[in-house]
């Protein structure tokens, strides 16, 4: 998986769950685990997932920027 599929998949993941059944939270929770797994695939992947964790999780607290795709 190249950084720029990774980036994609990435943005697309719904970081947030609110209001979901059991179900919708294990497929949730699976989709997740398969992006956190892809962060080892090289260092760069791993900042990236780092970047998009602060940019969708700790935002609210560290105003962080919303990673640029990489080319």
């Amino acid at each position: 998986m190249t950084l720029a599929e990774y980036w994609d998949a990435l943005d697309a993941h719904e970081w947030h769950m609110e209001h979901q059944n059991n179900h919708e939270l294990m497929l949730h929770k699976l989709a997740h685990r398969r992006l956190a797994d892809k962060q080892y695939l090289s260092e760069k992947h791993k900042e990236l997932y780092n970047e998009f964790f602060s940019y969708k999780i700790l935002n609210p607290y560290n105003k962080a920027l919303k990673p640029k795709r990489p080319e």
